[in-house]
């Protein structure tokens, strides 16, 4: 941006990508295993910028090798590239999650977020809460709190602004739960790369969970209660399949079904809402985090029961969130 006096202002990067070539420290590759070793390298660094000088180098051996490293690092949001014959200098651009994780950036653009952070996480990070709790808590207010919208893919620009893509919710989701000291990872579709969610860690176990697709559920239902879609609360590895979605299994750990419901049966099935709500409420009274039973209907029925318990003003069995998958099968979360 051009000064009052017509100066030329450039941030720290720009500055050394604009420096003469002889202030650049310039490293000499002669392969392209060499190219992408100091290109990893210098990402395990952090650092932002890397000269390169590799004699006989082509444009699209280059372009490959770029596209190959974002593709495989999830922290890198960009690497923009200027040649100029065999010299080659590269812009390395990073997501903020490490940042914001740290909490050691001093960058303007995460201020606001690591404030909005602090006050997140301050209600889930108390003593004696369970992992449970603050997945379960994250999600919600993610889903509830933040739209899927926009085209904002890093976590900064999600929590500040509260709108974001796939990937943008997911790296929000996964910068709170570092933040609480929750096992949690990101996952990248393999057939869509703008599709991205998390895998979290309960008890030991790993799960699948998708924000961004309970928010725009949330969204195209317009709900009135405070019961919070969860659709892609908690699925496993097969369930995820079904819906559609592709991943490097090998790369991640394998999930878990949740917990079997200890009540009389393992699998529950009621044709009576009476009945799954008196077998829900037992099990809420048990201290249980959630129910599973085969309910017919079990849309339909749900809604009708919490539209009953809005009108009270003290429900027996407060539903946090609930799912439904195959053949009416119905998850109820509780608060």
């Amino acid at each position: 941006m051009l000064g009052s006096m017509g100066t030329l202002h450039l941030s720290p990067v720009q500055s050394a990508m604009a420096a003469p070539a002889s202030n650049k420290k310039s490293h000499s590759v002669k392969s392209k295993k060499e190219f992408e070793q100091a290109l990893t390298q210098a990402i395990e660094a952090e650092k932002e910028v890397l000269f390169l000088t590799w004699q006989g180098a082509k444009k699209k051996e280059i372009s490959a090798i770029l596209k190959t490293v974002r593709k495989n690092n999830l922290d890198i949001q960009n690497i923009y590239m200027e040649r100029r014959g065999v010299q080659i200098n590269l812009q390395i651009q990073y997501h903020s999650d490490k940042a914001l994780i740290d909490g050691t950036s001093t960058a303007p653009q995460h201020k606001d977020a690591l404030t909005v952070i602090s006050k997140i996480i301050a209600d889930y990070n108390k003593p004696g809460t369970s992992d449970f709790e603050k997945v379960a808590g994250i999600h919600d207010l993610m889903v509830q709190k933040i739209q899927y919208a926009g085209n904002n893919t890093d976590a900064a620009a999600v929590l500040k602004q509260k709108h974001g893509t796939k990937e943008g919710m997911t790296r929000a989701a996964y910068v709170l739960l570092k933040k609480l000291n929750v096992e949690v990872m990101r996952v990248r579709d393999k057939a869509d790369k703008n599709n991205m969610w998390n895998l979290v860690c309960i008890d030991n176990k790993w799960y699948h969970m998708n924000i961004a697709a309970d928010a725009d559920t949330l969204y195209a239902k317009r709900r009135t209660n405070d019961v919070c879609p969860a659709d892609f609360f908690l699925l496993t590895d097969e369930e995820m399949t079904a819906a559609g979605y592709t991943w490097a299994t090998m790369d991640y750990p394998p999930t878990d079904a949740l917990p079997e419901i200890d009540y009389k049966k393992k699998d529950l099935c009621f044709h009576k809402i009476q009945d799954f709500i008196e077998a829900m409420e037992r099990e809420h009274n048990r201290g249980q985090d959630c129910f599973q039973a085969q309910l017919p209907g079990a849309e339909r029925k749900i809604e009708t029961y919490l539209k009953q318990e809005s009108r009270k003003d003290d429900s027996l069995c407060p539903i946090r969130s609930y799912r439904i998958s195959n053949n009416d099968v119905i998850t109820v979360f509780f608060k």
